[in-house]
């Protein structure tokens, strides 16, 4: 039992709250993003609808958490032993002036969350077994063409992703400010690189074209594959001036590729799965 622990039964917390609290964890922080700000207000909050918030790990217990945070904690279990644990509950259902407690209300979820100061004052609360308190509210209303923006979005990363490895490659990502810099290699060799959003809601770059890129990539290697090694030549020089848009491909990622041995190797694995 950690001296934390003990200082709070000491001032008058059930055992059986604390050994629940073993057992209670936290939500992750919604990305706040999927909502517009509404209004604040100062408001007596159920504590059990505050599910977790800014740095309050998920992943652990409102103990573990309660356990683990900073020496803000020791400052507020001091403030316990001085006044007294009926006293420190009363003083947090007053109206506070300075450094409000600073809750979002997400509609969606009905269930607040820390969204800046009071992540350390929620954690003993909850520890200490409080029933309510008051904080700064900011009402959150949820925007579902948003998320379904952002379920999209993710959802195209997550296919680009498996779309470089199914093609036997290697990728790095670089960020910059609101976009990443996804650099694609095979073995040591770089073949290309694509711009795209960081984040659904950033414009910047483009993982459409990214995507199609690929495809046609692929599409191409397939072709090119499944020709005997007598009309491979041709058929690229057919599809140079037949197809624009393979002509860019053919002329750098497609020659890039078979400099780097990558068609040899293709050959070789298919070979291994007819024996």
């Amino acid at each position: 039992m950690s001296e934390r622990v003990q200082r709070i039964l000491a001032a008058g917390v059930f055992q059986e709250h604390v050994e629940l609290m073993k057992d209670t964890y936290p939500l992750p922080l919604p990305d706040l993003s999927l909502y517009d700000e509404l209004k604040n207000v100062q408001v007596e909050v159920p504590l059990n609808k505050v599910k977790g918030g800014y740095r309050i790990d998920a992943a652990l217990s409102w103990y573990e958490n309660f356990n683990i945070m900073n020496e803000k904690i020791d400052h507020l279990l001091h403030s316990i032993q001085e006044v007294g644990l009926h006293q420190y509950i009363e003083s947090f259902q007053s109206d506070e002036t300075t450094n409000p407690i600073e809750l979002a209300y997400c509609d969606n979820l009905d269930c607040y969350f820390v969204i800046s100061d009071g992540n350390h004052r929620i954690a003993v609360a909850k520890m200490i077994g409080m029933k309510t308190i008051k904080a700064k509210v900011c009402l959150h209303k949820f925007i579902k063409d948003r998320a379904d923006l952002k379920s999209e979005f993710n959802c195209k990363r997550k296919k680009l992703k498996e779309k470089i490895e199914m093609l036997g490659f290697w990728h790095d990502c670089k960020n910059r400010d609101n976009i990443n810099e996804i650099n694609i290699y095979f073995k040591k060799q770089h073949i290309t690189y694509f711009i795209i959003p960081s984040e659904y809601r950033f414009s910047e770059g483009e993982i459409n074209e990214a995507l199609q890129f690929l495809n046609n990539l692929e599409k191409l290697i397939d072709l090119y594959m499944s020709l005997p090694m007598i009309v491979r030549r041709v058929f690229l020089l057919y599809i140079k001036r037949t197809d624009q848009s393979y002509k860019s491909i053919i002329e750098n990622e497609f020659a890039l590729l078979q400099k780097a041995g990558y068609f040899k190797e293709k050959a070789n694995i298919r070979k291994g799965d007819y024996i």
